[in-house]
């Protein structure tokens, strides 16, 4: 028992967080054989994110000082590297399963966290130049649609042939198709998000009590055949024989 003890002070207590979210996700747009096909897609590939996650150049500073170390000082994007363990879930290869490992489950959860909404940011800003020139594209198609509105008007009103009215009213509707679709796949770009909350263990992963428990009773156990075979083998050696003078 009193190894057991011994070795649960020495070795440092390990929580264990899990995190699973969804990567962000972008329009794909393509020409099938009904036409466009619109679906989304991961903003970046699942197995990118890991190989990121595996050089120091990817945390910033933000993440860094979200995750102290036991004196509660900033740890170095290196070290990022080495707590950090990403994988792709096996239920969707659009979600990232993160696990992380620190001193107290608060750590870990705020660290788990911290490192989350670095991804979602950095993910986000990947997303960003498609998202102005979406945004871009809308605003000259609402420009166009307000010019062909007036040039449609004027037309109206001065009495002009019909068929000019109504290739400046198709011209119309065309602009108004055109607009629906940079809407549609501006509504269709969506963030990271977590799959569930971060919740650490509630209990240490290392060093675990059951297992650190049979080393220390089985270690108990040598140490006593050993201090048994050792007084076993004093007791049958010959003390000194005393010389007898005559």
């Amino acid at each position: 028992m009193l190894v057991e003890v011994g070795v649960l002070i020495i070795l440092p207590l390990n929580f264990e967080v899990t995190a699973i979210f969804l990567m962000a996700q972008v329009p794909r747009i393509s020409n099938g054989g009904a036409g466009v096909v619109v679906c989304d897609a991961n903003i970046e590939e699942p197995t990118v994110l890991i190989s990121r996650l595996n050089l120091p150049s990817t945390y910033n500073t933000t993440i860094v000082s979200g995750c102290p170390n036991s004196d509660q000082n900033a740890i170095y994007p290196d070290a990022m590297v080495k707590i950090v363990s990403a994988g792709v879930s096996q239920s969707a290869n659009s979600a990232v399963v993160i696990r992380i490992r620190r001193g107290s489950k608060q750590a870990a959860e705020k660290c788990a966290n911290a490192l989350f909404e670095m991804i979602a940011i950095q993910q986000e800003a990947m997303a960003t130049p498609m998202n102005q020139e979406l945004l871009q594209a809308v605003v000259e198609l609402e420009a166009r649609l307000a010019e062909g509105r007036d040039e449609l008007s004027r037309t109206e009103k001065n009495g002009r042939c019909q068929t000019l009215f109504f290739c400046k009213r198709d011209e119309l509707l065309f602009l108004h198709h055109q607009l629906y679709s940079p809407h549609r796949e501006i509504q269709r770009i969506a963030p990271a998000r977590l799959v569930s909350p971060v919740n650490a263990s509630s209990s240490p992963v290392t060093p675990q009590r059951t297992l650190v428990l049979a080393a220390a009773t089985l270690a108990g156990f040598l140490l006593g055949l050993l201090v048994i075979a050792f007084r076993e083998f004093t007791l049958t050696q010959p003390g000194p024989q005393l010389e007898t003078h005559v």
